[in-house]
């Protein structure tokens, strides 16, 4: 089994692989960045499944598809703040 700091690290380069993907790709190939990280999830997966087991492996998964929707949510939620369209204190709760 990994240690909890690998399995962190590891989980957190993922996830920001979704983030940093399409930055590296032209802007109108959305569906080869996902395609790219998909990629990488799965080879993350395979070699850790090999390397230390399937505990560890599905600990990374995990981490990392939490901690991308999580990225996502408050990425989502920072452009809605920021947005000069439909600023904040017009927005009706």
């Amino acid at each position: 089994m990994l240690p909890n700091t690998i399995i962190f690290c590891i989980g957190a380069a993922l996830a920001a692989s979704w983030f940093l993907a399409p930055v590296l790709f032209v802007p109108n190939s959305h569906y080869t960045s996902g395609a790219v990280v998909l990629a990488l999830y799965l080879i993350a997966f395979v070699c850790l499944f090999v390397l230390y087991g399937v505990e560890s492996a599905s600990a990374v998964l995990l981490l990392s598809i939490f901690l991308t929707v999580l990225g996502k949510l408050l990425a989502i939620n920072f452009k809605m703040a920021q947005s000069a369209k439909y600023p904040k204190n017009r927005r009706c709760y």
